[in-house]
C-alpha cells in the first residue's frame, strides 16, 4: 500500500522491483472477486485495491 501511496501509480509486471507485489495481487484479486477470502483478508485487500484505482 505504501509503495502506491508514494509513487502514484500501479505495479509493473516488469519492474523487478516491483515483480513480486505484482504476482501476490493479482492472483488474490481473483480469490476476492469469488469470495473465498477469509473476512479479515477481505477488508485489506479493499484497502489495497482502492489505492489501484
Amino acid at each position: 500500500m505504501a509503495f502506491m501511496e508514494k509513487e502514484h501509480r500501479k505495479l509493473s509486471q516488469y519492474y523487478p522491483k516491483e515483480k513480486l507485489m505484482f504476482h501476490f495481487i493479482h492472483p488474490n484479486r481473483k480469490l476476492y472477486n469469488v469470495r473465498t477470502m477469509k473476512e479479515e483478508c477481505n477488508v485489506l485487500f479493499e484497502k489495497l485495491l482502492a489505492l489501484c484505482e
